[in-house]
């Protein structure tokens, strides 16, 4: 990991992003409590975040097109300085008393649409300031630094709302600010010269050729399905945890417990996996990862009502997760042409953006009607079959190591 230390780019982009996302990691904590604190309705604020979710799905689709044909770093510094201007000005209505539900909807479906963005353009950026060889090790880092703002935003985004909203607004706007200065430069294309380069596209046709690319390739095709099925279990996972915990009794700071365990295991897991990157296949590490979640869910069917052993198994599968976005990320950063790489994340990850919410309302659905049980068993039978899915694709189990996928012309260092 030392070359990725002396890559200042790189450096920069995970400063940058650290920032950012703590911004909005700690803004979707306010937005309910705000809401709360202004109408007590708990439906008006499970419908804003709702239709911020939606806003950020949709945008999501197209944002990828946008990242390939725009210079990424502009587009983050843009993105993350409207976050700081919509921000802020949300806390400047709140400390007026002018904000209401409505304003607060509004702000939060453009800030979600703008940010949809971000993802996109981080992977044009890696593309071109990583080395093939070195895409494990920053994706491992990336996957840390996105846990670690999770797991710190969240009581900070609580702590900060006890000093008024108006206030939590303005100094979470600030993150957004730091970010901009923080994004590296980067340039618009392999070439400069402008006959070297296709003349682009319409838009909408920019968009399609994503899924097209997708489909085309039988790893890329089948990583889609496999990450799709996967996250159809996965996502609900810490859900059905809560509801059941918290149905039996559990004190609410244990339950916190617990889902702090997932995190902490995903700290754990990243440095292990940025080390296992070069060593082992990326096959192997999507495989054992995937194997590793659907033993542990299986697990918690028997070991729910024995805490301290469910948040030791929690955090196993928490170490899991770098490994398996490791593997997906690098393989498909490796394989695409930097000309294609926005639109490529976006389209393999439209699928997964339908089943994840999908997962959440199915697992309210059954345990409302079923129980705990059935519930788990079903996203524990998910992740089997994305298991059985990677075992059973010729493309995914001839996954090889990065360095096999690495140009060989490619420099060791930007």
């Amino acid at each position: 990991m030392a070359r990725l230390r002396t890559n200042s780019a790189f450096q920069r982009l995970t400063a940058a992003y650290a920032s950012n996302e703590m911004g909005v990691t700690i803004a979707y904590i306010l937005i309910p409590l705000v809401i709360l604190d202004l109408t007590g309705s708990a439906t008006n604020a499970g419908l804003v975040t709702a239709l911020a979710t939606t806003a950020s799905t949709v945008a999501g689709i197209m944002s990828g097109a946008i990242a390939d044909r725009s210079n990424p770093s502009f587009l983050l510094r843009l993105s993350f300085g409207l976050e700081f201007l919509l921000w802020g000005l949300l806390g400047l209505l709140l400390w007026q008393g002018t904000a209401n539900v409505a304003i607060i909807a509004v702000l939060a479906i453009i800030t979600s649409a703008v940010g949809a963005i971000d993802g996109p353009s981080e992977f044009v950026i890696l593309k071109r300031i990583i080395p093939t060889n070195q895409l494990g090790e920053a994706t491992a880092i990336t996957e840390a630094r996105g846990s670690t703002t999770g797991l710190i935003g969240t009581p900070i985004g609580g702590a900060l709302f006890t000093l008024g909203g108006h206030i939590a607004f303005g100094i979470q706007s600030l993150l957004h600010l730091i970010a901009i200065f923080l994004v590296p430069p980067v340039r618009d294309a392999r070439t400069t010269d402008p006959e070297d380069q296709p003349e682009k596209p319409h838009f909408l046709q920019d968009v399609k050729t994503g899924f097209t690319l997708v489909m085309g390739n039988m790893g890329l095709r089948h990583l889609t399905y496999v990450a799709s099925i996967a996250n159809l279990g996965m996502v609900p996972i810490s859900f059905i945890l809560l509801a059941e915990l918290e149905t039996h009794g559990t004190p609410p700071p244990l339950i916190g417990v617990i889902l702090a365990c997932f995190g902490g295991g995903v700290l754990l897991g990243a440095p292990l996996t940025a080390k296992l990157t070069n060593r082992f296949s990326l096959a192997t590490l999507l495989q054992s990862a995937l194997a590793i979640y659907a033993l542990t869910s299986l697990a918690l069917l028997v070991t729910i009502h024995y805490f301290w052993v469910s948040a030791v198994i929690v955090l196993i599968s928490g170490i899991a997760l770098p490994a398996m976005n490791s593997a997906i990320t690098s393989y498909t950063l490796a394989v695409s042409d930097e000309a294609h790489v926005g639109k490529i994340f976006t389209a393999s990850g439209v699928p997964g953006m339908i089943l994840a919410p999908l997962g959440l309302w199915l697992a309210g659905v059954t345990l409302d009607h079923y129980g705990f049980t059935i519930t788990m068993g079903w996203a524990a039978g998910a992740l089997t079959i994305a298991l059985a899915m990677s075992l059973a694709s010729p493309a995914l189990r001839a996954m090889p190591k990065l360095a096999d996928l690495a140009d060989p012309t490619e420099a060791e260092t930007p």
